[in-house]
C-alpha cells in the first residue's frame, strides 16, 4: 500500500511540477509580449 500511494505521490508532483513550467512559460511569453508592446509604442510615435 505505501509503495502505491509513493508512486501516486510522484505523479502527483510529477503533474504538478509539469503545470507549474507550463504556467512559468505562459507567464514569461506575456511579459515578454508586454514588453514589446511597450518598446514599440514610442517607435510608432515617433514615426508619425
Amino acid at each position: 500500500m505505501s509503495i502505491y500511494w509513493l508512486g501516486n505521490g510522484y505523479n502527483f508532483l510529477h503533474k504538478l511540477r509539469e503545470f507549474g513550467i507550463k504556467h512559468n512559460r505562459y507567464a514569461n511569453h506575456r511579459v515578454g509580449l508586454a514588453g514589446e508592446i511597450a518598446i514599440s509604442l514610442p517607435a510608432l510615435s515617433c514615426s508619425k
